[in-house]
């Protein structure tokens, strides 16, 4: 019986040392919390070997570093850290990461680290958006709504943004109020709500000329053009101090003292 609670003994002893002379292997938590610590060469390397292993968050968060050129020598920056980065984001989308899909998604779209496909881009982003990542969404939507929209594109637009902005999404709530207060879409137009949607994310925005645009054609298209007129002069106002073209704000001051709305793009999509 002392014999074989000595053998046992042995053996855990053995088993032991083994584990700690065994070279330390990465983990996402180890990897996460050199990130945090801002130790980016500790926490590149840790998600490197994750990422090569197949670990999709970590491909994910690799290729977030390479685009932020964090752990990336200098003279790696740029475009090539953006070209690096998309692979990683692809590894991670196909494994089924919304974030990531969104990104390859707008890299593809936008032609950013990798050649423009247009088409490619909409599937990914469309994929990303179905579930319910909230920057995909937007980016459907402003993708949708770009030069002269017409009804169908529009209501796609609706459709998209209504979706984000059900979840709380800042961008969402804004990009609906603006399509909702002067949309060309009488059906889609809801002035009432779009003030509604612009007063939760009013904090955010008090400081952009924008904004109050959205709350003159609102208005404007709610029939208070007096207070579409106050409202256009405050954006004019805001826009003269930071040097924007007032040219388009002017016409739409124009159609509010002349008691007329004024719709179409708001965003410069």
């Amino acid at each position: 019986m002392l014999v074989r609670l000595g053998e046992r003994c042995a053996a855990l002893l053995l088993l032991v040392a083994a584990l700690l002379c065994a070279p330390a292997r990465s983990d996402l938590f180890t990897a996460q919390i050199a990130y945090r610590m801002a130790d980016y060469e500790r926490a590149f390397k840790d998600y490197r070997e994750l990422a090569e292993l197949g670990q999709p968050v970590a491909q994910y968060n690799l290729a977030i570093m390479y685009a932020k050129g964090q752990g990336v020598r200098q003279s790696e920056l740029n475009a090539y850290a953006r070209s690096e980065a998309v692979p990683w984001f692809l590894k991670a989308a196909q494994r089924g990461s919304p974030s990531a899909q969104y990104m390859v998604g707008s890299s593809l779209l936008f032609g950013m680290g990798c050649q423009c496909e247009e088409s490619k881009g909409e599937v990914w982003l469309r994929k990303a958006a179905e579930a319910d990542q909230s920057n995909a969404q937007v980016s459907l939507a402003a993708y949708a709504l770009r030069g002269s929209p017409n009804a169908a594109n529009s209501k796609l637009a609706g459709v998209w943004l209504e979706r984000a902005a059900a979840t709380g999404d800042h961008d969402g709530m804004y990009y609906l109020s603006a399509l909702l207060a002067a949309t060309a879409v009488e059906e889609l137009r809801d002035p009432k709500r779009a003030l509604s949607l612009l007063d939760k994310v009013r904090a955010d925005v008090s400081g952009n000329p924008t904004a109050f645009e959205i709350r003159a054609a609102a208005q404007a298209a709610s029939g208070a053009f007096a207070e579409a007129v106050g409202s256009e002069r405050r954006a004019i106002a805001m826009a003269t101090k930071l040097k924007w073209d007032l040219a388009p704000l002017n016409e739409r001051l124009a159609h509010y003292e002349s008691r007329q709305p004024w719709y179409g793009d708001l965003l410069g999509l």
